[in-house]
């Protein structure tokens, strides 16, 4: 039951030690009109982010303990892409910002370069990220009655750090999956049919995991609890279903199972591979990275999947599952990808020029062309 004297536009209660209320939610409509269904269930799942729900203070100070030591494990794989970057830093001058007179890095260039730069994306949203999370965890008390009130700002900057947050991790998957794409069409030769397909299927992915995280996180909601010592933390409102939150790692896994599966493929596709080029360095590095990427990528789904099936049975998020499969930590293997090709590229051109004419290696390497 509500309260007597409970607003209209904020929902208010007071269980024990923990103070909470519940503000209408703050949405972006721009994002919502991406998808139709969504802005056409905007209603239902309003009321449903604007019921009230009482939250025990002991699972309060439980959540508040392990969104702290999430803030550390984020901070550490902050600095650990930080330190990529700068140990890197000399393989980025060597095959970005100087200009290569090679024919082969002409063809990749557009693709890397465009590619590379964005990588560095999931890495300044996460420093607004774990900004935004910070500001957070405050107390404000009212000089009159002395209770905690809870403005509109706290409740936007909740709902932007929330959004950054999986939009970064969206951007990341897709980025990751379109360097992959790139590499298998190039070892179809740019067949037709191939890219078609690759890429219409690359679309498919991003735009149902787009429905997906636009509307679990509607769904979730934002609420706000205080904690004994005046601290303010976020919480969902509503309980996610548990099949949403494994949907949306199924899909990547999928897609990249696909892609490799086509990788493995060309292996045996003598019409337009040539037995020095199933034998080259180059060809060996793109099966290679292929197989330890979509590792990496069914490890970061199962760590997710498994924290999304611990949520469902209990009130409390495993942020630690979550760390081990951030998305930000497949922009390291992302860079390192690309540095890979580009070394793989560079011992094969110099190896060939310093005879003085291009061995049946080289050709067999100069026929993979990349979009």
């Amino acid at each position: 039951m509500f309260p007597e004297g409970a607003s209209v536009g904020v929902n208010q209660f007071f269980s024990g030690n923990v103070y909470i209320e519940f503000p209408q939610c703050y949405v972006c409509t721009g994002t919502l009109s991406l998808v139709h269904f969504i802005f056409l269930r905007l209603k239902s799942l309003f009321r449903l982010a604007m019921s009230v729900k009482i939250i025990n203070p002991d699972n309060t100070q439980d959540y508040y303990r392990d969104i702290v030591t999430s803030q550390y494990c984020q901070i550490s794989v902050s600095f650990l892409l930080v330190y990529d970057m700068v140990t890197t830093l000399d393989k980025e001058v060597a095959f970005y910002w100087v200009y290569r007179s090679y024919q082969i890095y002409i063809a990749l260039a557009n693709v890397q370069h465009y590619v590379y730069l964005r990588r560095k994306i999931p890495v300044n949203l996460t420093v607004v990220f774990l900004y935004l999370i910070g500001t957070l965890v405050y107390s404000r008390r009212s000089s009159r009655t002395g209770s905690i009130r809870i403005t509109k700002t706290i409740f936007f900057v909740s709902n932007v750090t929330y959004w950054s947050h999986v939009v970064a991790n969206w951007i990341t998957i897709l980025l990751i999956d379109y360097i992959l794409l790139v590499r298998v069409v190039a070892l179809y030769m740019l067949r037709r049919k191939v890219k078609l397909f690759l890429h219409t299927l690359f679309i498919f992915e991003a735009v149902v995991e787009l429905v997906i995280m636009i509307y679990v996180n509607i769904y979730q909601g934002i609420s706000v609890g205080q904690l004994q010592n005046g601290a303010k933390i976020c919480l969902p409102t509503n309980r996610v279903p548990v099949n949403l939150g494994v949907a949306f790692w199924i899909v990547p896994m999928v897609y990249e199972l696909i892609l490799m599966i086509l990788a493995l493929g060309s292996v045996d596709q003598k019409l337009y591979l040539s037995s020095a080029q199933r034998g080259s360095r180059l060809y060996k590095v793109l099966i290679k990275h292929q197989l330890i990427y979509l590792l990496l990528v069914v490890l970061c789904s199962v760590t997710n999947i498994i924290a999304n099936r611990i949520s469902a049975h209990g009130f409390l998020e495993p942020f630690l599952l979550n760390v081990p499969g951030s998305p930000s930590l497949l922009c390291i293997l992302g860079s390192h990808i690309l540095f890979g090709l580009n070394q793989a590229l560079d011992d094969n051109v110099d190896r060939n020029m310093a005879g003085g004419f291009l061995s049946p290696m080289s050709e067999s390497n100069s026929e993979i062309r990349f979009s």
